[in-house]
């Protein structure tokens, strides 16, 4: 194990630069308050683990512009300084973990993989060139450049990033993180952040039918302004391997949106071409609002949304008005009357139409004020 304390220690030559031990074993080298600079060009290979803590006032800083190479794990929390326009490369073999709040720009390269601990900011770029790179539960990384990435070496967990949209910003697609926004109608959104979900359990599904998920893949989307009368053709993409077992027949998609984190679904628009380029999958439509997403196909359809349902009491009865903003698959709503809050026997029927994408249905029911309950069939 190597300490370095109180020293500065300047990496100046474009060559493997570092501490060489014997095959086969493992290094820790612990920074405890030194300041390491990586000279452009240089590469800095540590066959072990490379940790920066901090030791009474000492405060350990890494000025890297050139390359770090680790095996192992890596660990630099605050206070310590990370700082340089340099990569930090993971190219282990075995699982490693990186932890820390900044890096510039970030390679994995570990058939392995690599564990994020902790909410962490690239100022560059992320390529992942071998194995995947995974969150830690609630770890958000937030990405300030582009991620390069494919279905078996990619990001799995929230990854986010902020994009300013302005009257003049003709599209952007957020540092490739599957989502683009085409600007036409040159609206003046300020800031979107867009945090996309990806990973295992990253669908949606219907909470009515557990078995009917989305894709495995969803992004939040919120932007500081909403531009009067404007819309965006908002592009949502995935890869093939995250169908999550979805057919899309008719090689249409199902885009939803959700306003109130997840408890209710909005269809938007209808049934969407996809566009397929190699294992990349893509479906647009038109919105003026950001939100929750998410995509499924045909046969695979969210909750019925609900807009509202409001209930009067009137001269010949009760009044009972609700709207939906989406009912697939829905035959008709059956409204219930219950007396005494647990048992109920049906009053009316309100059947839908065949054919409708929205519906908004108005019931006027002679029915004693005690109703006090309604509930849907589905067919």
């Amino acid at each position: 194990m190597r300490f370095l304390k109180g020293m500065k220690a300047a990496l100046l030559f474009p060559v493997c630069l570092g501490w060489l031990g014997f095959e086969g074993q493992a290094q820790v080298i612990t920074n405890n308050g030194a300041s390491i600079f990586v000279s452009g060009g240089a590469v800095l290979t540590v066959k072990g683990s490379f940790v920066n803590s901090v030791s009474g006032a000492a405060v350990p800083s890494v000025d890297n512009n050139g390359t770090i190479q680790v095996s192992e794990n890596w660990q630099l929390g605050s206070p310590a300084l990370y700082t340089g326009t340099g990569a930090l490369e993971l190219n282990g073999t075995s699982v490693q973990q990186i932890s820390g709040t900044t890096v510039h720009n970030l390679t994995v390269n570990n058939p392995a993989g690599v564990t994020q601990l902790d909410n962490l900011t690239v100022t560059g770029n992320v390529t992942i060139t071998d194995g995947n790179l995974t969150a830690a539960a609630g770890k958000t990384l937030n990405l300030e450049g582009a991620i390069s990435e494919t279905p078996d070496k990619m990001y799995e967990g929230a990854l986010a990033k902020t994009v300013q949209v302005t009257t003049v910003t003709a599209s952007s697609s957020f540092g490739n993180i599957g989502i683009s926004f085409d600007n036409t109608d040159g609206g003046n959104w300020g800031n979107v952040t867009v945090i996309r979900h990806t990973g295992p359990g990253s669908y949606i599904s219907n909470p009515n039918s557990p078995s009917l998920q989305g894709i495995n893949r969803n992004w939040s989307i919120e932007s500081e302004f909403k531009p009067d009368r404007k819309t965006i053709a908002l592009t949502l993409s995935w890869f093939t391997e995250e169908d999550n077992g979805l057919t899309f027949p008719g090689n249409q998609a199902q885009v939803w949106k959700s306003e109130d984190d997840g408890l209710t679904w909005i269809r938007v628009e209808g049934l969407k071409p996809i566009t397929t380029n190699g294992n990349v999958r893509s479906v647009t439509v038109q919105t003026n609002s950001t939100s929750l997403w998410t995509v499924a196909d045909e046969i695979t359809p969210l909750p019925v949304t609900w807009l509202h349902f409001n209930g009067k009491a009137t001269d010949t009865g009760t009044e009972l008005r609700w709207a939906t903003a989406s009912e697939k698959d829905t035959e008709s709503f059956v409204v219930e009357r219950g007396l005494d809050g647990r048992d109920f026997h049906s009053v009316a029927s309100w059947p839908l139409p065949a054919t409708a994408a929205f519906h908004c249905n108005i019931a006027t029911l002679t029915v004693p004020c005690r109703c006090r309950a309604i509930r849907y069939t589905t067919g």
